[in-house]
């Protein structure tokens, strides 16, 4: 039986890992937590910076998360352009998230 693993990424607004905030602008956030699941359980999390946090550039930030290996995103908000460039590259995307 094969183990069922993913690596979501969640925008966040700090380096604080799985206790920092869900960044409400998925373009503005600080990094990205990355958590691998495997079998429902989470195996690893580290958050890496944002290489377009201090220059924010509409369309190139999907790219990146693509180059995570990230299979689906969690977002507080983000428009319709990004939305579509993510899941054109397999990426699930689900918005409205909030808190830590």
């Amino acid at each position: 039986m094969m183990n069922e693993s993913r690596k979501i990424a969640i925008p966040v607004e700090s380096d604080d890992g799985l206790d920092a905030e869900v960044c409400q602008h998925f373009g503005h956030a600080a990094g990205f937590a990355l958590i691998d699941v495997v079998d429902g359980r989470i195996a690893a999390s580290r958050v890496v910076s944002n290489p377009m946090a201090e220059n924010h550039q509409p369309g190139m930030l999907p790219g990146f998360v693509r180059s995570t290996g990230a299979s689906v995103l969690l977002a507080g908000g983000m428009g319709p352009r990004a939305v579509d460039l993510l899941q054109g590259f397999g990426i699930e995307v689900a918005t409205g998230a909030a808190g830590r």
